[in-house]
């Protein structure tokens, strides 16, 4: 909990200055803030059930279409009480051909339960990750999205975990959408991993 506490201290002084540098430096600069809350059901029973949230701040450039992101991730394992994985970074995404899209990010990693990846638990290392994937609407309102996220640790350069996701989403209207999914964990050096999931997203 402290160094849960000690990194959402940190990061809310970061997102704080950097909205008020949006805010201040240009008036006409437009933000999208996204707050998604997610709860994954282990259905292996073999490292219990994660609830999850996700914080971002978010810039299309129309120019060049890419979309500009600063976040932070919490993940909370509710079997063993303890923060599966804490993340704070920047990601940079882009779309082509109006359906397929990839994402680069690089995030400051913690946790209390990060023994399968290269560096001390309760520490903190860099990472990276790539994103690639799809989202197909279909019906009204309703989505499928399709991607796989491979993440790469740094500072030692290695291989982290993988994870390949699907989802199907409702979103009647651009304020908020809600899911319900399934995720793939392969923590690479480590046991493998099945969810259900289901999400909130609320958007402003």
């Amino acid at each position: 909990m402290m160094l849960y506490g000690m990194l959402y201290e940190n990061m809310k002084i970061v997102l704080a200055l950097l909205l008020m540098l949006v805010l201040f430096v240009n008036p006409g600069f437009t933000v999208e803030v996204e707050n998604r809350i997610e709860y994954l059901v282990d259905a292996r029973s073999d490292d219990g059930d994660i609830a999850l949230e996700r914080f971002s701040i978010s810039k299309k450039f129309k120019a060049t279409d890419i979309k500009a992101s600063i976040f932070t991730e919490a993940q909370w394992n509710t079997e063993t009480d303890d923060w599966e994985k804490l993340l704070a970074g920047v990601e940079a995404s882009k779309s082509f051909w109006e359906y397929f899209y990839v994402s680069q990010s690089i995030q400051l990693i913690s946790g209390e339960m990060l023994d399968y990846l290269v560096f001390d638990v309760n520490g903190q290392s860099l990472d990276t990750t790539t994103k690639i994937g799809v989202k197909l609407p279909f019906l009204e309102d309703f989505s499928l999205s399709i991607f796989e996220e491979y993440s790469v640790n740094l500072e030692k350069g290695r291989d982290e975990y993988c994870e390949t996701i699907a989802e199907v989403q409702y979103a009647p209207v651009d304020l908020f959408s809600v899911g319900i999914g399934w995720r793939h964990t392969d923590r690479i050096h480590a046991l493998d991993t099945d969810y259900v999931s289901t999400s909130f997203t609320l958007r402003f």
